[in-house]
């Protein structure tokens, strides 16, 4: 059972990944791919806690600072 709830977690995890990293990308343009490797390793709470912060960014360079404090 633990291994399938690891299984889950993963897969939660990495469909958060990608639909925040998508968001962004349509609001901003291409992500460089270092960006997309931070947001990657966040935790899956800071990759959901990012797709909401994300909504008030008005420039890309938020997107480092929001992860520069966050991460």
């Amino acid at each position: 059972m633990q291994i399938v709830n690891q299984w889950e977690e993963r897969a939660a995890k990495r469909t958060a990944v990608a639909l925040v990293t998508r968001m962004l990308q349509r609001k901003f343009g291409e992500l460089p791919a270092r960006l997309r490797g931070q947001i990657e390793k966040l935790p899956q709470e800071k990759v959901e806690a990012l797709g909401e912060a994300m909504l008030d960014f008005t420039r890309k360079q938020e997107i480092q600072g929001w992860l520069r404090r966050e991460a």
